[in-house]
């Protein structure tokens, strides 16, 4: 019986790699997608196993006429049109659990960072400057209230951390999930969004890219904002006007903030968030770690693999399909 062949567009873990390997043929990685060589072998593939980059279209799919499952690894699959799929009979899976704690840690990391200066302490070292402590004073956590917006998996573990670790008092907003859960993160739920912004001294973002959810993050949104606090995220560039996060930060009405996440990825160099000295900046890479990495890639390749043997997989983001798949 012949293999399924599996295209990747990144390199996975030697583990997922070594089980995907088993139980299937394998084309990629490709570092470059817009070339003939992954083109040809796109064309040749069961099942998929991809990152952010591919934009995972219907014009992309048809390309792929074979193709019976298609696994984002991580949690987000904004880059993929599910409806387009879901239309094709392609199952479209992801690994919603492997990047919850890495990501969090990233969270926690950035906030403290912004508290305690971090970047400019250690850029103004690096240039030979010692500067004096009135011009490095940082700000504790302790008492202080934190934003959550989305208490998810990501948004509930920074919760938990910050409120019952840090000991600070953490609001939330999310009007998806049941009441119950705000206590059993340590958050008290607030109503709407701007009740959120007007008393929080830091902010992070923990939703998904969404019809509802980008741009979000607006002008008028961070003028709701208690002057002087703190913005994060490490969710999806999406959600964010940039330009108007400038201004903000610019005009000195916030402190300072931390992105993970870009709107336009990789982030062009004359973005002019990357000039601003209270600005922490990583590109796109909060899950990656040895542990998230693991995590995400041999969970994605059992999706994978699950599915191609006719078993229905765990974590199925369109399971309307299932009953009209692709055989």
């Amino acid at each position: 019986m012949r293999k399924p062949n599996i295209w990747l567009d990144f390199p996975i873990h030697p583990e997922a790699l070594r089980m995907l390997q088993e139980g299937a043929e394998v084309s990629g990685p490709f570092s470059k997608l817009d070339v003939p060589e992954a083109w040809s072998a796109l064309a040749e593939a069961d099942g998929a196993v991809i990152s952010s980059r591919p934009k995972c279209n219907g014009a992309w799919m048809d390309r792929a006429p074979r193709i019976r499952v298609l696994a984002r690894s991580g949690i987000g699959y904004d880059n993929v049109e599910v409806g387009a799929a879901t239309a094709r009979g392609i199952c479209v899976v992801n690994t919603p659990e492997a990047p919850t704690e890495s990501t969090a840690e990233q969270a926690i990391t950035f906030i403290l960072m912004l508290a305690r200066r971090v970047k400019e302490s250690d850029r103004a070292l690096s240039e030979g400057r010692w500067l004096s402590r009135p011009e490095l004073e940082g700000t504790e956590v302790l008492g202080k209230t934190l934003g959550v917006i989305g208490l998810g998996r990501i948004g509930g573990r920074v919760s938990e951390v910050f409120s019952r670790g840090l000991r600070m008092r953490v609001i939330s907003y999310d009007p998806y999930i049941p009441d119950d859960r705000f206590p059993a993160k340590g958050a008290e739920k607030v109503s709407s969004l701007n009740e959120l912004l007007r008393q929080a001294d830091f902010v992070t973002i923990h939703c998904p890219a969404t019809a509802e959810t980008r741009g979000m993050a607006n002008r008028d949104f961070f003028a709701g904002m208690k002057r002087g606090s703190f913005f994060v995220n490490t969710a999806r560039g999406a959600v964010v006007v940039e330009a108007d996060l400038f201004q903000a930060l610019k005009s000195g009405h916030l402190s300072a903030a931390a992105l993970d996440v870009f709107e336009e990825e990789p982030t062009p160099s004359d973005n002019p968030l990357l000039r601003l000295p209270n600005v922490v900046l990583s590109p796109h890479s909060a899950s990656n770690s040895v542990e998230g990495n693991w995590r995400m890639h041999t969970g994605a390749v059992t999706e994978v693999l699950e599915t191609l043997r006719n078993r229905r997989p765990r974590w199925l983001v369109n399971p309307e399909v299932w009953e009209h798949r692709r055989s």
